[in-house]
């Protein structure tokens, strides 16, 4: 996935955020949409700000942030383009990825500063073949890149900076997982039950997310039964993601109710 912020770099700082949702460019007023739902948390803090000062410098144009678990497919170079396209009020006729990479280089270059956010990147891609103006191509032009693989920011992709993002403390683990689990955390009967399941998380959002939202006002049946899925290891073994990250997710995946929403899962991931 793609995103971008067609304004001055001074504009995040002041922000103290970066935005997690896209918007159509307007040349007219430029107005930032930040999240509502952003978990702030207090372990993120120092390499929040490290990375902000990165984007200052302007000797950077690379920077690469990993760590934590995702689950990625394979980049779609057309889906980039229509993407980051579509932010900057672009329209593309052509269906040759050559020529509409073409295009969107002009139209980058004609923004004197911007940034460009590329997400889950786990191999290679190169950003001219998408349009992304890169390093002497653009100055004025910064790439972050997400990326659960350390190997991939610094080889394939040349980041010249890299942040990594960490585990959660425990009790900001713990915090995430009763605003998503509802008011069945409350439950005297569950508690050892949740800490348990917490601690099951390993400290990762995704996990933590995705377990206390699938358990969401459930009974303590379905909480005694997740916790045992989770203690059994997963059979299944994905290149940079954290077995508990794996099972946590292939839990919620088993507690959809419907053919049809698993296979919007599967889309979405």
């Amino acid at each position: 996935m793609a995103r971008i912020l067609p304004f001055g770099l001074d504009d995040i700082m002041k922000k103290k955020s970066l935005p997690r949702i896209s918007y159509r460019y307007d040349p007219q007023a430029i107005e930032p949409a930040f999240p509502t739902n952003f978990e702030a948390f207090d372990s993120r803090k120092q390499v929040f700000n490290e990375i902000l000062e990165a984007l200052r410098d302007s000797n950077i144009n690379a920077i690469g942030v990993y760590g934590m678990a995702a689950v990625t497919q394979n980049p779609d170079i057309l889906k980039i383009q229509d993407q980051v396209a579509e932010m900057l009020g672009l329209k593309f006729e052509e269906q040759s990825t050559t020529r509409r990479a073409s295009r969107l280089c002009e139209r980058l270059k004609q923004e004197k500063k911007i940034l460009v956010v590329l997400d889950d990147i786990w191999a290679r891609l190169d950003p001219m073949e998408v349009g992304i103006p890169f390093g002497d191509e653009h100055r004025g032009c910064t790439v972050l890149l997400t990326s659960r693989d350390l190997y991939v920011l610094l080889n394939d992709m040349e980041a010249q900076k890299k942040f990594e993002i960490g585990f959660l403390r425990q009790e900001e683990a713990w915090s995430l997982f009763r605003k998503r689990a509802g008011s069945s955390v409350e439950s005297p009967h569950l508690m050892s039950t949740e800490t348990e399941g917490t601690k099951k998380c390993a400290g990762l959002p995704i996990a933590s997310s995705t377990v206390a939202k699938s358990l969401r006002n459930k009974g303590s049946f379905a909480w005694r039964d997740a916790l045992r899925q989770l203690n059994q290891p997963s059979s299944s073994n994905f290149r940079g993601v954290p077995a508990e990250a794996y099972s946590a997710i292939e839990l919620s995946y088993n507690y959809l109710e419907s053919e049809e929403v698993k296979q919007t899962f599967f889309k979405t991931c």
